[in-house]
């Protein structure tokens, strides 16, 4: 029969075609073929091998585009691992380089900072004739303000500065808001934290109570000692206060690095501070207690030798 033959030659491309349309077809034609052709029309289709696989370009695209970008994976991994490799055995290792250079960077912004502090303090001291008071404290036990507010406007903070009520403390109703502004040049650059026991608006620097203290403050007299001899302001990292708090001061003669309320550095050996001749230097923690107190007093009648210039 005919039907016979055309199913019996399945490989052709047209007979594949007939017996799909016949499969989708196989509900309503059941009624129009005998049951034995229904049979073989099935086992036709269950029998017959799949359609091959098409390639096609977009396949073409999509092998190429995996192959290049495991080769850029592959290349950069390299990359990386002979960098890694080179940097750990460099001698002396240049990691280690671009460790000390990021601290010096930041020792360096640190001594901007002070250095500014001191300038600011140079500044008032020219427009008063002494230092401010470390921190002014009324009659009746209330505080008024510290030393650092007073030279607001000797550090490019004159519009902050005549917004604070001198004649309320630091912390009342109208200032509170003011004197929880940070002051980048107040902070060090090592130290990120913004809060702190003491509260928002922290300092990184004291002011020496041999030089200004509650109330009062030295003039350009009192350092009999010399200018380029004394401490005005030092580093401080623990037990902070904010800027505006007028107990932000402390005694030099706690050493450095040694007592959470003296002075303290935040890089390793030492601190920083500002003299009076408005300079500063790293003081190293080591420092003899004799030439400490030195340093710390205005006019103390130390004289400071070479030896212990050596030894700062």
């Amino acid at each position: 029969m005919v039907i016979d033959g055309i199913l019996a030659d399945r490989d052709c491309p047209a007979v594949k075609d007939f017996v799909a349309e016949l499969a989708k077809s196989s509900g309503r034609l059941a009624d129009k073929f005998p049951k034995s052709w229904r049979l073989r029309l099935r086992d036709t289709v269950n029998t017959m091998p799949s359609a091959p696989f098409l390639w096609k370009f977009k396949h073409t695209l999509l092998t190429v585009g995996l192959i290049a970008v495991l080769g850029i994976a592959s290349i950069a991994m390299t990359g990386a691992a002979y960098s890694i490799i080179w940097f750990a055995r460099s001698d002396p290792p240049t990691w280690k380089y671009a460790i000390v250079h990021r601290a010096s960077a930041r020792r360096s912004y640190a001594k901007n900072d002070l250095r500014q502090i001191a300038v600011a303090l140079w500044g008032y001291l020219e427009s008063h004739k002494a230092l401010p008071p470390a921190g002014t404290f009324r009659s009746d036990g209330s505080q008024g303000h510290s030393w650092m507010t007073q030279i607001l406007p000797y550090d490019d903070q004159a519009g902050l500065f005549q917004q604070i009520h001198q004649g309320e403390p630091w912390n009342s109703p109208h200032n509170a808001p003011l004197t929880r502004q940070e002051i980048r040049g107040y902070r060090h650059p090592v130290d990120q934290q913004t809060i702190d026991l003491e509260g928002p608006a922290l300092a990184d620097f004291a002011a020496n109570q041999y030089v200004m203290g509650a109330n009062w403050s030295c003039a350009r007299k009192d350092f009999t000692d010399g200018m380029s001899n004394t401490f005005v302001v030092g580093e401080v990292k623990d037990l902070r206060r904010q800027w505006a708090d007028p107990r932000n001061f402390r005694d030099p003669a706690l050493g450095i690095n040694r007592s959470p309320r003296g002075f303290g550095g935040h890089f390793p050996g030492g601190a920083l501070f500002a003299l009076a001749d408005g300079s500063v230097r790293f003081v190293n923690e080591k420092i003899e207690p004799q030439v400490l107190r030195k340093l710390g007093t205005p006019n103390g009648g130390e004289i400071i030798t070479k030896a212990d210039e050596a030894n700062w």
